[in-house]
């Protein structure tokens, strides 16, 4: 054929820095096979269409899945298209180039020598070859129609592309390194994650690049999946999702909140790595006829028993157990020393500072709420941010009848835990002497078990938590606020 493409040698010197490293048998001719995939996919052909001047139709084919699933012509793509410092991105509506492949492989089919660039040849979608579509801009030049959700992985993230309107613009897979890229070389729009590992830092890296960011919880995602689970189906299921105009979204934690959170989760492992220690010494003694209650305060009595030369322990069980105690007293050391760092932390924050003057509420209940908790302004009142707790009974209503079962434990576990916590410090036999008569704590107390005091008095503490945050006051004490 006189019409087919073929790559210069000064091309082919552009194209080879981005070609993968052959291993074992050397690859056949690049020029040959590159031309032939350059040239099927710019006329739209099917791979076993392809003229014999390329070899064998099965190579082209196989080099294009292969390398496209390696993400090598999309490095080519961001690769040349930053050499040539062009900013707008041209795309190709996958729907038309479908219809160009179908017709022309048609048209090759029922004889004649094809010729591209002719209209007039083959059936009437031939007239759609190669439709080019450039990105729709907003008035004032941006590109705010544009919606990009990425499924997140470690090495390659699945990108996917539409307009409000729904309409597909591309669907693409880059690597970490090239996604950057890629987003940079694009205008303002909207990118949108599940909140899982990564999606906080990969949002405030679009926010950096001018990019609007928005998480949305993966449950809330997967009712949106199509057919069968993959990558490509988890992108565009993310787009879909955000267009709906009920939803919810996940905030956006800044690096000073995840570097809280972080000293506030070791503190955690290594509590229960210390639960875990005493629960086996206690269970090791058990076996040979030593019971010691639940909890950390029998620890004393197991280091005295374990010291007296009477106990009917042999040498190796001793050796054991003096293992564990010096492992729960090195977890002992480095939990007060996480204790000295949250309270640090919390006397350098003005929202942990001004919380901790509730009752209930210390320097570890303060930093869970300021590293895990959302802004504020996100709640309309004090009860969506205890019903985001968990703080309110299950619903499983219908008919008008109302069924309301235990309490649903959503949200941010950690802020609610330590709540109950602090709510039943109030209400201990300490706490229980600050309780005035005739108060609505002092009456639940009279007619209602401790614990479920103890979780509407958490309820009661969110609600005040919200107040205090969204006003910027100090907590007062209901009885002396009405009394002023």
């Amino acid at each position: 054929m006189p019409d087919l493409f073929w790559l210069t040698d000064a091309q082919m010197v552009r194209l080879e820095p981005f070609f993968p490293k052959s291993h074992g048998k050397p690859r056949v001719d690049d020029k040959r096979v590159s031309s032939g995939i350059i040239f099927i996919n710019r006329n739209g052909l099917h791979w076993r269409d392809a003229p014999r001047e390329y070899g064998p139709q099965k190579t082209p084919y196989s080099r294009w899945k292969r390398w496209s699933e390696k993400g090598i012509f999309a490095q080519m793509m961001v690769g040349l298209a930053a050499e040539h410092g062009e900013e707008k991105t041209v795309m190709i509506d996958a729907t038309y180039l479908k219809a160009h492949r179908t017709a022309t492989s048609l048209a090759a089919k029922k004889g004649g020598a094809w010729t591209p660039g002719r209209p007039n040849q083959g059936r009437h979608e031939y007239q759609t070859a190669c439709h080019l579509r450039q990105p729709q801009y907003g008035e004032d030049g941006g590109m705010k129609d544009m919606m990009i959700g990425v499924d997140l992985a470690k090495t390659v993230l699945q990108v996917h592309g539409a307009l409000q309107t729904g309409e597909v613009q591309f669907r693409i897979k880059l690597t970490r390194k090239q996604f950057v890229s890629f987003m940079a070389n694009l205008e303002p729009c909207l990118v949108i994650y599940e909140a899982c590992g990564g999606a906080h830092f990969w949002a405030r890296e679009m926010e950096a690049l001018g990019h609007g960011s928005k998480l949305i919880a993966p449950q809330y995602v997967s009712p949106f999946v199509k057919h069968q689970k993959n990558d490509a189906a988890d992108a565009e299921a993310i787009v879909i999702a955000v267009r709906q105009p009920e939803m919810s979204f996940v905030a956006v934690k800044t690096a000073e909140q995840q570097s809280r959170a972080a000293v506030f989760r070791r503190r955690e492992r290594l509590v229960h790595q210390r639960t875990e220690d005493v629960n086996a010494l206690r269970a090791l003694l058990y076996e040979y006829g030593h019971v010691f209650p639940v909890g950390i305060r029998s620890l004393d009595r197991m280091a005295s028993l374990l010291e007296d030369e009477t106990a009917d322990l042999t040498a190796l069980v001793l050796e054991e157990c003096k293992e564990l105690l010096a492992q729960i007293a090195e977890k002992t050391a480095r939990v007060l020393e996480r204790n000295r760092k949250l309270s640090t932390l919390a006397s350098q924050s003005d929202s942990a500072r001004r919380l901790q003057t509730m009752p209930g509420i210390g320097p570890i209940t303060a930093i869970a709420v300021d590293a895990f908790g959302p802004d504020m302004a996100q709640f309309k009142t004090g009860r969506s941010f205890a019903a985001w707790l968990g703080f309110v009974p299950r619903q499983h209503s219908s008919g008008g009848k109302e069924r309301l079962g235990r309490m649903t434990k959503a949200g941010q576990a950690d802020i609610r835990r330590f709540l109950i916590i602090g709510a039943m410090s109030r209400l201990n036999w300490l706490g229980v002497r600050s309780i005035t008569e005739d108060s609505w704590l002092s009456r639940m107390l009279a007619r209602k078990p401790k614990m479920l005091v103890a979780i509407a008095l958490a309820n009661k503490m969110a609600r005040q938590i919200w107040a205090m945050l969204t006003k910027r006051e100090d907590y007062k004490h209901p009885e002396i606020a009405s009394l002023a």
